[in-house]
């Protein structure tokens, strides 16, 4: 999307701080969130900040990657507790929205991508799959919108061009 003639995206990294366009101000106003907790992002996806399958899937990502952090926090080099307290947290993240594929399927990948390592590493493992989320996202938006052009094109060309609409 354009902003005052800018691009920008709906949600974004910068260090460990997600920011979040909150949708449920638009278009009225632009506001940005700050989400630095998984507690945060499940608030976000629940509450409806934020809307569309692919965007709860990059939300999700990045919450199990907030997740990580927090549980490193509390798990120390203790391995075993890191993955229960990340497991908890994908649970916490998907009873969100129940019925959302791409929220579940992140949060599946994330944790399927951070059983080898020390706590450390896989909480920068998680850090790189939000990222790769993100980007198999971005990729999607991008073959859908090409896609529903084509489709436009074919019925403007049917229709008598802009008569169509």
């Amino acid at each position: 999307m354009k902003v005052d003639g800018v691009p920008r995206q709906t949600m974004w990294a910068e260090g460990r701080v997600i920011k979040s366009v909150d949708q449920r101000s638009l278009p009225h106003e632009f506001v940005v969130e700050d989400i630095t907790t998984v507690h945060e992002m499940a608030v976000a996806i629940k509450d409806m900040h934020l809307r569309g399958a692919v965007v709860i899937g990059t939300a999700a990502a990045y919450g199990m990657a907030l997740a990580a952090c927090e549980a490193q926090a509390a798990a120390g080099e203790d391995v075993a507790k890191f993955m229960d307290l990340l497991q908890a947290s994908g649970e916490k993240l998907k009873a969100t929205r129940p019925t959302a594929v791409n929220l579940e399927h992140a949060v599946r990948d994330v944790l399927a991508g951070v059983t080898s390592g020390t706590v450390a590493e896989r909480v920068e493992q998680s850090w790189e799959l939000a990222k790769v989320q993100k980007g198999h996202d971005l990729d999607w938006c991008r073959r859908i919108g090409e896609h529903g052009l084509k489709i436009i094109r074919q019925m403007s060309d049917k229709k008598g061009g802009d008569k169509a609409f």
